[in-house]
């Protein structure tokens, strides 16, 4: 897994926080991304199912201002996972 960050808005560890307890249970997280306060995470190892749900719940979240998922395509085993692009956008910390 690979971590880049830069002019951060958000509090990274909040993020990865997020990260740690709503995505990696039902992912492999590949990469996470975060800039200003837009967090991207490439998974595999989900269900296109379970990339829907996992988006649905990160939106629930207070610090999650909304969620897209950018790509979703069918890994080239004989298993139903995909790999999937999600970008999030956290709400921006208040001075």
């Amino acid at each position: 897994m690979s971590i880049t960050s830069s002019g951060l808005r958000v509090d990274a560890l909040e993020a990865l926080d997020l990260v740690d307890r709503f995505v990696a249970p039902s992912a492999r997280v590949v990469s996470i991304s975060l800039v200003g306060n837009t967090l991207t995470l490439n998974l595999t190892d989900i269900s296109l199912d379970g990339v829907g749900k996992l988006a649905s719940t990160l939106y629930e979240q207070d610090m999650v201002a909304n969620v897209s998922v950018s790509t979703a395509a069918t890994q080239e085993t004989a298993s139903k996972d995909v790999t999937a692009a999600i970008t999030i956008t956290l709400a921006t910390v208040e001075e």
